[in-house]
């Protein structure tokens, strides 16, 4: 995966090969991959969100992969000292907006 990856500027079989690729790559190994790797910025993790979520069919391992690049681009968006008491729902939408978009909010949590 290089920096500048990106799924919706991928031709029709790069498509194919990142849904292939995808498909093969287990949660823990994307994980793996992307804590060690200077390759995982602010843009390459969008691009892997909005690949999960825009899937058609999304399956239990799509769910973690999505959980865990939430995380990630999170730790990845707010500075490192950031206390505790200053982050709040309305923060964390904030930072999360270039991916979920208009989606938080939207749907109430599941009780």
């Amino acid at each position: 995966m290089a920096a500048h990856f990106a799924v919706d500027g991928v031709g029709g079989g790069g498509r194919g090969l990142v849904r292939g690729v995808d498909a093969q790559i287990q949660v823990h190994q994307l994980r793996q991959f992307l804590q060690a790797t200077p390759l995982a910025s602010e843009t390459v993790l969008r691009h892997l969100l909005l690949h999960h979520m825009h899937k058609a069919a999304k399956s239990a391992a799509d769910r973690d992969k999505t959980d865990f690049l939430l995380v990630q681009y999170f730790s990845l968006c707010v500075p490192s000292g950031l206390a505790d008491a200053d982050v709040d729902l309305e923060y964390v939408a904030q930072v999360l907006e270039p991916v979920l978009g208009g989606a938080i909010g939207r749907r109430s949590p599941r009780g």
